[in-house]
């Protein structure tokens, strides 16, 4: 809840199933990237279309992860900080 919050994700109970349950399993990993709530809103909006289309095509995904620069960065610091 505190990432859709974050996201302005809306009621991400209303979607369906399959992008629900990604949403969920991302949320997360998401949940630790500090700040996430105070990013621009466009980037807050590509990560839940992002999340999205986990759900419903592996490959819109990856496509939108691949593009997606902030996100990238956020999670790589995190990977660095798990290693450490």
């Amino acid at each position: 809840r505190s990432v859709a919050r974050a996201l302005g994700a809306g009621a991400v109970d209303r979607w369906p199933e399959p992008e629900c349950a990604a949403f969920r399993d991302l949320a997360l990993l998401f949940a630790q990237i500090p700040g996430l709530a105070h990013w621009p809103a466009r980037d807050r909006r590509e990560v839940v279309a992002l999340m999205r289309a986990k759900g419903a095509d592996e490959f819109r995904y990856f496509d939108r992860l691949q593009r997606h620069r902030r996100l990238r960065a956020a999670l790589t610091e995190l990977a660095g900080k798990n290693q450490r």
